[in-house]
């Protein structure tokens, strides 16, 4: 390792600089440099066949009552405009993969990840190998918040074990993983909210242009699912672009896309407040969502909580603790969803009567293992010490969806529920 390290020091490249664009305003202008020649924009109020090339890989609309009459309605109307830069997620521990291959033809991985069962799919797409010729083991995460949900040394540490016939390691340094892995998208987000005299929003507006790097697909559909989502407004107007650029392809970060636009969103919101004389928490209680609020994306919203947090927190004492000097206090709000997806679980109670469960989904905080043992405890009615929580490898079980979206604990303790559930059962029938 050492001597390629010093190999590699010895090789100078001379690059030309070719026409070039990294900023997503930049990047959507007519006269912009074209990332690709066959890309045209697709998606909502775009003509069937257009034939003008675009760095604009999608665009998108949703729409709510009638978003001009809202704004005539209007007494005041705030608008806001703001850009964020690609964010890294800036976990401790660097990608890491070991892949060893075998001369049956298998491959197995060792690698830090989100997702086994979805590093397997991507590892034999690229590779074009069965799914049965590998196994995918997931190393404890040091860290990932969405950076580690996609494949990077992976297939490349396969292949080489595949050539050679020999165990690979690869681990990226800090630089690589900064220059070579996926960040947050930069954005362009534009934000226009009108409301009445007394602090009622009768309309919001709002264009959301994301960075998708250099190939199309950001996290522009979350950003536009969850923009206006907690508040209750009639009239609502949300165009989004995805845009490709040179730039490093994106990935999640922690509620991909829902920070950036949040940002612009909860500006304005401020503002108005200030123009309606009212506390922005109670400008916030007077227009939040609640079930069966309809979303400017179609469906109803279930029992989200978002009214009752805002109590809770008027309520705190926090509130009205004096503050010092150089200090300020404020509020804001956001929206996400939690996703579900396939989770697979396995439990096996001993002879002794002790528990021990195998699940697909990745401990990426510490804290799985705990609860579902607790789970598990519970339905059992066994002390929390005597149950045993393993995260299996790709043989072990049948498909799992990456740990993200804040789905871990959600998904993983149905499956954990069911499983147990099913053991009862079955050792119901055979006693």
């Amino acid at each position: 390792e050492s001597i390629a390290k010093q190999a590699l020091k010895l090789i100078k490249v001379d690059y030309e600089v070719l026409p070039h664009v990294i900023d997503v305003v930049e990047a959507m202008q007519p006269d912009a440099p074209l990332l690709y020649e066959d890309m045209f924009t697709k998606g909502a109020g775009i003509e069937p066949d257009p034939n003008k090339k675009s760095n604009i890989a999608t665009r998108m609309e949703n729409k709510l009552g009638d978003i001009e009459d809202g704004f005539m309605k209007a007494d005041f109307i705030v608008e806001h405009e703001s850009n964020t830069k690609p964010t890294h997620q800036g976990y401790i521990e660097p990608q890491a993969s070991i892949a060893n291959y075998s001369e049956g033809g298998t491959i197995e991985v060792f690698t830090s990840t989100q997702g086994h069962h979805v590093f397997r799919a991507q590892i034999a797409k690229l590779l074009k190998m069965d799914l049965s010729k590998i196994k995918v083991v997931p190393a404890e995460l040091g860290g990932g918040f969405g950076g580690k949900n996609n494949v990077y040394l992976e297939p490349l540490a396969a292949q080489l074990s595949r050539k050679a016939n020999r165990p690979v390691k690869m681990v990226m340094t800090r630089d690589e993983v900064f220059r070579a892995t996926g960040p947050t998208s930069g954005t362009n987000c534009k934000a226009k909210i009108g409301c009445t005299k007394d602090g009622r929003i009768t309309a919001a507006q709002a264009e959301l242009n994301y960075q998708s790097g250099a190939f199309a697909g950001s996290s522009l559909p979350m950003a536009a699912t969850t923009v206006f989502t907690r508040y209750d407004i009639e009239n609502v107007l949300v165009i989004g672009h995805d845009v490709v650029c040179n730039r490093p392809k994106v990935a999640a970060y922690r509620a991909p896309g829902a920070p950036m636009i949040a940002f612009a969103v909860e500006t304005a919101i401020d503002e108005l407040a200030r123009k309606t004389g009212l506390d922005p928490l109670d400008f916030r209680l007077k227009n939040g969502a609640k079930q069966g609020t309809i979303t400017h994306f179609g469906p109803p919203l279930g029992r989200i909580g978002f009214l009752e947090t805002l109590e809770a927190a008027k309520a705190h004492a926090h509130r009205s603790e004096p503050l010092k000097a150089d200090q300020g206090r404020g509020i804001a709000s956001g929206f996400w969803v939690t996703i579900g997806n396939d989770t697979s679980a396995t439990i096996n109670i001993g002879e002794d009567g002790t528990a021990s469960l195998i699940v697909g989904t990745v401990d990426v905080t510490g804290g799985l293992r705990s609860a579902l043992a607790m789970i598990i405890a519970e339905e059992l009615g066994i002390p929390f010490e005597k149950v045993r929580i393993m995260v299996g490898d790709t043989s072990a079980l049948g498909f799992n969806f990456i740990t993200a979206g804040s789905r871990g604990t959600a998904a993983g303790s149905v499956a954990t529920v069911k499983a147990t559930q099913n053991a009862i059962a079955r050792a119901c029938e055979i006693a």
